[in-house]
């Protein structure tokens, strides 16, 4: 409620300011849309601190990068190579598994590049991969936390089917016209594919749920919204201390002036 909101306005900003600038004449009113971000921050930042901002904003898209591959690894080892691969080893063995998870993820992720560069902007091919593996993952999340008859089959098939069917729907955008709700179909539905996703992924959850066994009460203590205490009972290794005393500390401050400059005598010192 409070972080999502402000990245939409950090990332909305480029493109507020783009417009007025082009509105006030300090850029072309043709400049083009895709290009608006390097415009405003080379002329916002000059002079000096543009090299500084494309600096961090790699360094942003490195450190995505680099958390996306480990968590790959850790669910690759974790969730299917030490439970149905090969079980009991010693860590070493599985570090040196994740090490070669993290070069395939890599390779594979530039061999995806042609694919991506092939669409007419990042952002376009960022909402089309988005839609495609996302939407499916948000339901199995929800379904698992709030309804305790949810399974794991459900939810992996689930997952891989309601993926694979959005996926499809990338060159058969037919498929979502029924769902589509008198959207125009320029463009190829790239909004509403999200939303063929998402009824995927519920409906072949829901189905699937009453065909398969439930897991008893002791087995998902932790894991639905209604055993939240023992979570964080688990997470922390024992009970959590919810009694919040505060203490009220008293501070004396003397202001001194220094060069025009009043500053707390502790900071002037």
């Amino acid at each position: 409620l409070i972080l999502m909101p402000l990245a939409s306005l950090a990332i909305a900003n480029s493109g507020w300011l783009g417009s007025s600038m082009a509105n006030m004449g300090l850029i072309p009113a043709d400049t083009d849309p895709n290009q608006i971000f390097l415009v405003v921050a080379n002329l916002v930042t000059k002079p000096g601190m543009f090299g500084l901002i494309l600096a961090a904003l790699t360094a942003a898209l490195m450190s995505t990068i680099d958390t996306l591959i480990t968590a790959i690894c850790a669910i690759f080892v974790n969730d299917i190579w030490k439970p149905f691969v090969v079980k009991d080893k010693e860590d070493t063995y599985y570090l040196m598994i994740a090490r070669r998870v993290a070069i395939g993820a890599a390779i594979i992720g530039v061999l995806l590049v042609p694919i991506f560069a092939g669409e007419k902007s990042i952002y376009i091919a960022h909402g089309k991969f988005i839609s495609t593996v996302t939407p499916a993952m948000i339901v199995v999340i929800l379904l698992s936390v709030f309804w305790k008859r949810f399974t794991a089959d459900a939810a992996f098939w689930s997952l891989i089917i309601a993926s694979i069917i959005t996926a499809v729907s990338a060159w058969n955008p037919e498929m979502i016209k029924p769902i589509a709700h008198g959207i125009s179909d320029e463009g190829g539905y790239k909004f509403m594919r999200a939303f063929l996703g998402i009824v995927s992924a519920l409906g072949i959850g829901v189905i699937i749920t009453f065909f398969t066994k439930q897991k008893s009460d002791a087995q998902l203590k932790g894991l639905t919204i209604d055993s939240f205490h023992d979570a964080r009972r688990f997470f922390k290794g024992s009970e959590p201390n919810d009694d919040f005393n505060t203490i009220k500390v008293r501070v004396k401050l003397r202001e001194v002036e220094e060069d025009g400059v009043v500053l707390p005598q502790k900071v002037a010192e």
